[in-house]
């Protein structure tokens, strides 16, 4: 822990709330459920598939374009009580999208559910852990994304099983009822705000003012690259589902192959969680960069059922592992000072690769028939921020960890 005068079990318990948080988290439930929801919408109403599958993405742009706000106000406030809020406003929001009666109206929903995701992103439990840990930072930011892989592995499968039964209004309707129940108490009695939270003069916290980090090429290089990877890899997973039934596999076991994808995120994040505390955090950059483009390259150029489980799997660390590695350089790179505010400005690049890559990916497809073109371009994206991830040097992250 970064302070031994802590509240008694400040950091387990921010840990475990992180954890729970992240696992139900707007990624999980919402984004990466959706390919499953997806066909099921299409399937029992008949309305317009450019208008379903195009619909997760402006909410992902326009939540992405305010997390600079997010970050200022759990930079102001503290995650504690942003999170007792915005937990269950995020659920509420999923339960809005049971209401629908036509594309249109399914599409303005999902952008007020997307709204109300905001308070619902990794970034009140990434600062909330980053402030309580520092030697063993890697490994707690490791741990609480794992969880967001726990979420995947077992929402998409769940979500499948409540449509086959009860139809998908009423999957909605569950999932956000859940995550309403659940919110508060996370926020109420888990969560602590760091140290860091509670500095009422913000010059005394280590770090560089966010005006100064934007300054530095290096906020650039990560933030491009973030945004090339996190679209890339984010469209794969929205779309992994629907490639594999394109393939002739049945929806209910394209949706189990999520969980294969799942379960490569959580040991991404837990081992390379592990590792950056260990090595190099532009290294582990890079090879995440890299097991990306992997990751499409399999695809692209394989038809096989093995072929695409090597890229789900690849797509699952690369998703995974991207979190990692944002969290821990944004806190190395810039300190603690502002922290929440540097991390939501740069998260408007990882929500902007989220919502417009499914838009891209759908785009690309329908213009060249199949799905080979848009995983080439994503491939070429993976390998772009490959070599933004190389410019950044040891200088460059400065607030190192104390020595073990």
């Amino acid at each position: 822990m970064s302070n031994s005068t802590a509240p008694r079990g400040a950091a387990t318990r921010s840990l475990i709330g992180g954890c729970i948080g992240m696992m139900m988290g707007a990624s999980p439930i919402l984004l990466l459920s959706f390919g499953v929801y997806q066909q099921a919408i299409i399937r029992d109403t008949g309305w317009n598939s450019t208008t379903i599958a195009s619909s997760i993405g402006p909410p992902m742009i326009v939540a992405g374009l305010l997390s600079p706000i997010v970050g200022l106000l759990v930079n102001r406030y503290g995650p504690r009580r942003f999170v007792t809020f915005g937990f269950p406003l995020c659920g509420m929001g999923v339960m809005l999208l049971a209401t629908p009666h036509s594309a249109a109206m399914f599409a303005a929903t999902m952008a007020l559910a997307g709204l109300l995701t905001l308070g619902q992103t990794m970034i009140p439990y990434a600062y909330a852990v980053s402030g309580w840990f520092d030697r063993k930072r890697g490994l707690a930011l490791g741990t609480i994304l794992a969880c967001a892989g726990v979420g995947l592995a077992i929402m998409p499968p769940i979500a499948a099983q409540l449509i086959f039964h009860f139809g998908w209004r009423f999957s909605y309707l569950a999932f956000g009822g859940a995550m309403v129940l659940v919110g508060i108490p996370v926020g109420r009695f888990l969560i602590v705000d760091p140290p860091s939270a509670a500095a009422i003069d913000r010059s005394t916290v280590p770090g560089l003012p966010w005006r100064a980090a934007v300054a530095k090429p290096v906020f650039w290089y990560l933030s491009i690259s973030i945004l090339l990877v996190g679209g890339s890899v984010g469209a794969g997973a929205v779309n992994l589902s629907i490639i594999l039934t394109d393939r002739g596999v049945s929806p209910v076991r394209a949706s189990f192959v999520m969980s294969l994808v799942g379960i490569s995120m959580i040991l991404a994040r837990l081992v390379f969680g592990y590792l950056f505390d260990r090595i190099r955090a532009q290294l582990l950059t890079t090879a995440i960069c890299l097991l990306a483009t992997a990751a499409f390259v399999t695809l692209a150029s394989s038809g096989s059922l093995i072929g695409v489980l090597v890229g789900a799997v690849l797509i699952g660390i690369g998703f995974g592992a991207e979190g990692d590695a944002l969290s821990y350089m944004i806190s190395r790179a810039f300190g603690m000072r502002d922290f929440g505010t540097i991390f939501g400005m740069m998260f408007v690049a990882f929500t902007l690769g989220a919502g417009a890559g499914p838009m891209v990916f759908a785009l690309l497809r329908a213009r060249g028939g199949g799905f080979e073109l848009p995983l080439i371009a994503a491939a070429v994206a993976c390998a772009i921020a490959t070599g933004l991830v190389l410019l950044i040097r040891e200088r460059n992250l400065p607030y190192a960890r104390h020595p073990h």
